[in-house]
């Protein structure tokens, strides 16, 4: 992982505001592990490009017989790429698509740039669709702290995204122009059925530090009402 912190917020809120005994390991020992003996599986911000092919496949049958995997940020673009189907671990570079040819750019300008590309804490305007289990005890709109730049790949069931960016996303703090515009209407959590089980994947990391509160019940009704989600798969 790229920081001990993200998985500290975990043990932080499982442990001491949930009295939830939790395991936890390094990715390194991800492979020795049976997670048939695991319900849940949280994997936090990271890097997760060394799990193999076969453990991909692993995680993605346990998913298929029962298992609850949730994600954040960088951790919830690798679980798109779960190997679901033989085709969904074909290699990377056979799907890569092609990229145009880079614009020079003055190098005055690179901290101008990245400025604009990150996104160090900002506060949005999020909608939701309060009939998802996910989204069990809110509103039709609530505020969310934005940290980072994950963009979620849309679901393909329409019934999958119980949290979304406002049209007009920003509150409070800055976010800029092309991040902004890259937001507007897209899925801030996914949550999709796999066989049995239930892959949740969060844009942000919605018990960053612990003191954005409204968003811990997102995560717990992640954790607790993920099970809940039925197929919704029209005929």
């Amino acid at each position: 992982n790229r920081s001990p912190l993200p998985l500290s917020y975990v043990w932080f809120q499982l442990d001491q505001n949930l009295g939830v005994a939790t395991v936890m390991t390094r990715l390194s020992r991800l492979g020795f592990i049976d997670l048939n003996n695991y319900t849940h599986l949280i994997m936090v911000d990271g890097r997760y490009s060394s799990i193999s092919k076969k453990q991909k496949q692993n995680i993605a049958l346990w998913v298929n017989n029962g298992g609850v995997l949730v994600t954040s940020q960088s951790a919830a673009s690798w679980a798109e790429n779960l190997c679901f189907s033989p085709n969904d671990c074909d290699s990377e570079a056979a799907k890569a698509p092609v990229e145009e040819a880079t614009k020079a750019i003055p190098y005055g300008d690179f901290d101008d740039q990245r400025a604009k590309r990150i996104i160090g804490g900002a506060i949005v305007r999020a909608t939701v669709d309060p009939t998802h289990p996910i989204a069990y005890g809110y509103d039709d709109e609530m505020p969310l702290f934005r940290k980072g730049s994950t963009l979620l790949k849309n679901s393909s069931n329409a019934f999958s995204t119980p949290v979304s960016y406002a049209q007009e996303p920003l509150i409070s703090g800055y976010i800029g122009e092309q991040r902004l515009n890259e937001m507007r209407g897209q899925a801030a959590v996914i949550a999709e059925r796999r066989g049995k089980g239930v892959v949740i994947r969060f844009a942000n990391n919605p018990i960053f530090r612990g003191f954005w509160s409204g968003t811990e019940r997102l995560w717990v009704n992640a954790l607790y009402f993920g099970p809940l989600i039925r197929n919704t798969e029209l005929p």
